[in-house]
């Protein structure tokens, strides 16, 4: 039995990682490069304000409102450095957030 998989299954294994890959780097898709993600700070309105350099303060850690930072991938911002800002109509878009501890 272990014959017969790698002499017909493995083939068509590489085969497929093979045309996998090439597909992806026909459309540019690089599968070591994940997109940047960029924290930014929420003002009382959960609105992002500006870029947090060093990610969100360590007092923001509960999930239950976003009143604290919000992370943006790449493609929903732009600019660069602290000037970097969430585009126009993506402010919905964020991928996690953090919420000020709750005592």
């Amino acid at each position: 039995m272990k014959r017969f998989i790698f002499k017909n299954a493995m083939p068509l294994i590489a085969l497929g990682i093979a045309s996998a890959s090439y597909l992806m780097m026909s459309f540019g898709i690089n599968p070591e490069k994940a997109d940047d993600q960029f924290w930014f700070e929420v003002n009382s309105s959960n609105q992002p304000t500006q870029v947090l350099e060093e990610g969100p303060d360590p007092e923001c850690e509960t999930l239950e409102e976003p009143d604290c930072a919000k992370l943006y991938n790449e493609e929903d911002t732009e600019g660069t450095g602290s000037n970097r800002t969430v585009i126009p109509g993506h402010e919905a878009n964020y991928v996690n957030y953090v919420s000020k501890i709750m005592n």
